[in-house]
């Protein structure tokens, strides 16, 4: 293209040229040497190098255009026309590409300025749009909101990582929380037995005393009673011995009266001499026996003295002894009552006792479940091979519910109960749930919507039937305080229907 240039401008007017030297000679030579005839070849060669000059300047731009067109075809956008010339035909063309270069590049740059700070997560370099114009200014603004729009996605992102990071240290902790509470409640259930234990014991023995209490305070009223009678009959005593006494008395006092008189009667014989001999005889024999009856009287006296002071003596005892006794009535009656207080109190410490060691157990079998759902969400993070979908792995029958429900103290304790039987079903669906989850983490279900929501789908329905376990769990509850007076383990206790 620049030959063909050159050949329709300079050549053809150095041809022209060529022809307008080659006239004037040949004028020259037919009419000889003329001023006039050297004008015209003068005025053609000024024109000539003032064309030519011109010609310089357009195809040095010409040559730059074709040289900036082959940097742009390369990918180069540095180069640019330098020294252009100002009264050039393509000066403004020049000028335009240059300005177009300026303008692609710096759009290039801001772009590339933008995204690769935006890779670094620093949003706060936005494109500027000074100096850019048209289609370019706009891009620029498409370009700020979208890297607006990239902050917030990745703020969002920084957000969810967050929450996540936090979900799965809780979901860790709660998992691990509750292991160790289903521990502790494996050993509060195992405590609560023992103090049960102990407590009936208690309770028995408690029972039993007050019994034997009631057997003591029976027996010490027939003692009262009896040391009542007692005090009677040393009253009486009392009262006989004053009146032998009163009788001895008396019979002192004949004896006395009969010695005188049998005195008076040996005097009498001893004045009458030999007639009265015989009367003497027989009143020295009434003397004597006035004198026997006198000192057996006074024995009878001294003794029944004895015996009156023993029965006094007898007499205040059994009076202190029936006050001791009253008091010790009043005493045994307080402890049993006292008693009485304490065996209610402890039967029903019993019962309390029984009811939390039952909502213990009750407790701990919740737990379980609680804890086979959350290994099922923790299998789910960690995958099929984890230790955490082994554990979910089971069958209804072999997880720690189940042994609780069908082998354990659930079955001993509750299996008689209304409710009891129910709770199978769900426990049994929850866990087919759960593994039909499971088993979908061994298909493609990271780009499978529909996997993803029957895995949802599953989980909703584990989480509905561990629901109505909970329920059932509750239920039993109920069903034990409701139907079994005492709540004893003892099936044979409970009245169902």
């Amino acid at each position: 293209m620049n030959s063909f240039l050159l050949f329709n401008s300079k050549n053809t007017l150095l041809i022209l040229l060529a022809i307008i030297l080659l006239q004037s000679t040949v004028t020259m030579i037919n009419d000889g040497i003329d001023f006039r005839h050297l004008l015209p070849p003068g005025i053609a060669i000024i024109a000539f190098f003032l064309y030519s000059k011109q010609t310089r300047k357009e195809t040095y731009l010409i040559k730059a255009l074709f040289t900036l067109a082959k940097q742009i075809s390369q990918g180069k956008l540095e180069y640019r026309i330098t020294h252009i010339p100002s009264d050039a035909e393509l000066s403004t063309l020049a000028w335009n590409f240059n300005s177009a270069l300026d303008q692609i590049e710096t759009y290039i740059r801001e772009v590339s300025n933008c995204f690769s700070e935006a890779e670094q997560q620093r949003f706060y370099r936005k494109p500027q749009v000074r100096g850019i114009k048209g289609v370019f200014a706009d891009n620029l603004g498409y370009i700020d909101n979208s890297l607006s729009m990239m902050e917030e996605n990745y703020l969002s992102s920084l957000k969810e990582s967050l929450f996540s990071e936090l979900g799965q240290m809780k979901t860790e902790n709660m998992l691990s929380s509750l292991q160790r509470t289903q521990q502790d409640l494996a050993t509060i259930t195992q405590q609560m037995q023992q103090v049960e234990s102990i407590t009936k014991t208690a309770s028995n023995i408690a029972a039993e005393s007050g019994a034997s209490l009631a057997s003591v305070t029976d027996k010490l009223t027939s003692i009262i009673e009896k040391i009542e009678a007692l005090k009677t009959s040393s009253t009486d005593l009392s009262k006989s011995s004053k009146e032998i006494g009163d009788v001895t008395s008396l019979i002192t006092n004949i004896a006395d009266q009969t010695n005188l008189l049998a005195l008076n009667a040996a005097i009498e014989a001893a004045r009458a001499g030999e007639h009265g001999r015989g009367f003497a005889v027989v009143a020295d024999e009434v003397r004597r026996l006035a004198e026997n009856t006198k000192n057996a009287t006074a024995q009878i006296h001294s003794t029944v003295n004895r015996f009156a002071k023993a029965s006094l003596s007898i007499v205040q005892d059994t009076e202190s002894m029936a006050s001791m006794t009253d008091e010790s009535k009043a005493a045994i009656n307080q402890f049993e009552r006292n008693i009485s207080q304490v065996s209610s109190i402890s039967m029903e410490t019993y019962g309390k006792v029984v009811f939390t060691q039952m909502v213990g157990e009750v407790t701990y079998a919740k737990v379980n479940q609680m804890i086979y759902v959350q290994q099922g969400y923790r299998a789910m993070e960690l995958g099929a091979d984890s230790p955490a979908a082994k554990a979910v792995n089971l069958s209804h029958h072999n997880c720690k519910l189940g042994q609780w429900y069908h082998t354990g103290i659930g079955a001993q304790h509750y299996g008689h109960l209304p409710s009891y039987a129910k709770i199978d079903k769900p426990h049994e669906l929850a866990h087919v749930n759960m593994q039909a989850a499971i088993q979908k983490l061994s298909d493609n279900w990271q780009s499978s919507q529909s996997i993803q929501a029957e895995i949802v789908s599953n989980f909703r329905d584990v989480e509905k039937y561990s629901l109505d376990v909970a329920r059932l769990l509750d239920a039993i509850i109920e069903e034990k305080k409701l139907f079994e007076s005492g709540i004893s383990h003892d099936n044979s206790d409970a009245d169902l229907f």
